[in-house]
């Protein structure tokens, strides 16, 4: 599809190719879509809440229409329930169309396709597969373009630029080829040095320090949990790193202890965001409260109760439901994150009046392996993304041994053992033989006294601070 066969083309091409290219604004590298998003949301940040609410309804009405008229699974659905998206006129009425689960996506991928895109304009996408079940789906191209755009309007809040200066310890592991592993790697593209969060020891950190030192970062992104073994092996071996602005923490949830370390250290305010591959919410927190505003422009927020009753209220948790409004290739409408969350209660001192969600409780907790010399190694820094897991419907890890891993998996009956070698292979590769597999199919997964299925079961002390 169009953007990988161009992420292909940009990263097999020279050094010296993609250093005349990262010379080009990024705005003109990202695009028209790009800018024309960066320019609305100058704009409408200032919005009152009466033009989000207008802005929001047309959205959902152009969006139901749209997928009623292209999308098959969304014909079928709204006949089903008599819904007739040409009469929506209020938000109360979303409440008829029934929510959409992870299963009903994973089971029902080619009739949420729209017929609108094809391999020029959409990409595969899948979840990162660190709550148990990676998911496929299909992206429009200008999605992504637009998703940096939400993104780099939320890290402005504390100076960010793209022409600035990051340090990124996030997303897979990267190769020269199959079988060469590399830790350190410079992205002309978005002028960052990224370091492998799977390969944080105590050999590997004084690498990071050097190139640290060297290249000098303003920012540092990433998984919160990375970020705070590289600072804490920094601060054990009495170093810092001078001129941080600000660090950029996703994916994951963040403790307040963190927060307080990692803003002492650096000297600087960290920034959380909020959002997740399915594109269906997106969210940032306020630089002048601990709250996130929840972009109106992005998509529908909404949360329910245990039983599907939507929440209004402050205070009150819910789970968090999102119906996005930047992937047409693949509309998501009332999709169920599973993360919980709870609104805050009146204005925010910023002045912005977006929706606020406190208290995010995310799907992708702090899970920490342990190696065999008792390094940690972070679960959201495993790529599950790739065709090895393709036939895996669910995981999940556990370890009672240091350097050693019980992974238990949930597949079709087409699985055999050559796919389980790749799938151990890639892994012990990924962690860089810190750790040892060992794989088992199962028909079920472990669950917690609540019936949840946690991604880990940590039987170690793997605690971040």
């Amino acid at each position: 599809m169009r953007k990988n066969i161009l992420k292909g083309l940009y990263n097999s091409s020279p050094e010296s190719v993609k250093r005349v290219y990262a010379f080009i604004p990024y705005s003109y590298r990202m695009g028209r879509k790009y800018r024309e998003m960066i320019k609305f949301l100058e704009k409408s940040q200032t919005f009152s809440k009466e033009e989000l609410d207008a802005y929001q309804l047309s959205k959902l009405k152009h969006l139901l229409c749209y997928a009623e008229k292209k999308v098959p699974y969304y014909k079928n659905l709204f006949k089903s329930v008599a819904f007739d998206p040409e009469k929506f006129s209020s938000f109360d009425r979303l409440a008829e169309v029934p929510l959409l689960s992870k299963k009903a996506v994973f089971d029902s991928y080619e009739q949420l396709k729209s017929t609108d895109y094809t391999f020029l304009n959409s990409y595969e996408g899948l979840t990162g597969g660190t709550t148990g079940q990676p998911l496929k789906l299909l992206l429009s191209v200008e999605s992504h373009a637009y998703e940096e755009a939400f993104l780099h309007t939320i890290w402005k809040r504390v100076g960010y630029k793209p022409s600035l200066k990051r340090v990124s310890l996030m997303g897979a592991p990267f190769r020269e080829s199959h079988n060469e592993k590399k830790i350190v790697k410079y992205d002309y593209f978005n002028n960052q040095l990224q370091l492998s969060p799977q390969d944080l020891d105590e050999h590997s950190v004084e690498e990071y320090i050097q190139k640290l030192e060297a290249f000098k970062p303003q920012f540092f992104h990433g998984f919160a949990s990375a970020i705070t073994v590289l600072a804490k092996h920094l601060k054990d071996s009495g170093k810092t790193i001078n001129g941080i602005k600000g660090t950029l923490c996703g994916s994951e949830n963040i403790f307040p202890s963190q927060k307080v370390f990692l803003e002492d250290f650096f000297h600087a305010p960290l920034l959380a965001w909020y959002g997740q591959t399915e594109k269906v919410v997106m969210g940032g927190a306020c630089e002048k409260t601990s709250e996130y505003h929840m972009f109106s422009e992005y998509g529908y927020l909404e949360l329910v109760d245990e039983n599907g009753n939507v929440i209004n209220e402050p205070g009150k948790t819910g789970e968090i439901v999102g119906t996005g409004f930047i992937n047409m290739a693949m509309p998501l409408i009332r999709y169920k994150t599973g993360d919980l969350g709870e609104y805050a209660d009146g204005d925010c001192l910023c002045g912005r009046k977006y929706p606020r969600i406190r208290k995010i409780k995310g799907r992708r907790n702090q899970d920490f392996l342990i190696g065999n010399k008792n390094e940690q190694v972070p679960l959201t820094s495993l790529d599950m993304q790739g065709l090895s897991f393709e036939k895996v419907y669910q995981l999940q890890f556990e370890q009672k041994e240091a350097g050693k891993v019980d992974l238990n998996i949930v597949s079709d009956k087409s699985i055999n053992d050559h796919d389980i070698k790749i799938i151990r292979d890639e892994l012990e590769s990924q962690v860089g033989k810190r750790i040892k597999f060992s794989i088992d199919v199962v028909a079920h997964l472990k669950k917690s006294e609540t019936g949840k299925v946690r991604p880990c079961i940590q039987h170690l002390d793997g605690s971040p601070l």
